[in-house]
């Protein structure tokens, strides 16, 4: 069912009760605005999908904006089989790359994260947030494919030390390459990683600024044949020397 909820920023905490638990699943026609989201860092058994700060799935004309969300085991934000939806202006850090109960590394958990089969997952916009995030993606748009019609624009994703990112902290980056042990983030941006060789999205990627991971700045998976735009980005200091990657 629809909601708004919108409060003041850093200081409206809203706190994760418990492991596997979601702080919010978003009905259509929600708004979040101005919430501080804070995940308890570790202890869920499942993977991704309870530990998020926002879960979305099966709704459309929902958004997300001006939000602090952190600490989360899951996603920050994750989306399944939604449409028409804006995630715009959220700051997202301190999320964790976590083994889940049975040991399982959280290699598809994101600051962002949409994932979707479904073609009817379109007009979508993910601009303006900042992924500062030592997870595994800043932005991670479509795992398997039928998300259409994406912009991602304007965001920020470089990684920081966790242990910084408080109110009194420095916010520093991650020391890389010098202290590469200490970085789990692998990809700043992903678009288009399909197993289905005629889905993916219909994706623009563009004035994203992506630095410090341990492999790419921007990764555009090889098998998908949808249309991809990657133009006017910044990456630098990315693991590998990949800064921009299509294909496989």
């Amino acid at each position: 069912f629809p909601v708004t909820i919108i409060r003041h920023g850093w200081g409206s905490k809203i706190k994760q009760s418990a492991a596997n638990k979601n702080i919010f699943i978003a009905g259509s026609f929600s708004k979040f605005e101005g919430l501080h989201l804070i995940g308890r860092g570790s202890g869920g058994t499942t993977f991704a999908t309870t530990n998020c700060g926002i879960y979305a799935d099966l709704v459309g004309n929902f958004s997300v904006q001006n939000c602090f969300i952190e600490k989360f085991e899951g996603s920050g934000i994750e989306v399944r089989r939604c449409h028409d939806f804006r995630i715009v202006n959220n700051f997202f850090f301190a999320n964790v790359w976590s083994t889940f109960g049975g040991g399982v590394p959280g290699a598809s958990t994101a600051d962002i994260l949409l994932y979707s089969a479904s073609a009817n997952s379109s007009r979508i916009l993910i601009e303006g947030n900042h992924c500062l995030s030592n997870n595994s993606q800043g932005i991670f748009v479509d795992a398997l494919g039928g998300n259409a019609d994406v912009v991602v624009s304007n965001n920020i994703c470089i990684t920081l030390d966790p242990a910084t990112c408080t109110e009194a902290g420095t916010w520093t980056e991650v020391a890389m390459p010098t202290n590469p042990s200490a970085l789990y983030r692998r990809h700043g941006i992903v678009v288009s990683y399909t197993n289905n060789t005629v889905g993916g999205p219909r994706c623009v990627v563009n004035s994203n600024l992506c630095r410090n991971t341990l492999w790419t700045g921007i990764y555009k998976e090889g098998v998908s044949q949808a249309p991809v735009v990657i133009s006017d980005n910044v990456c630098s200091n990315n693991g590998y020397g990949l800064d921009i990657v299509t294909g496989k």
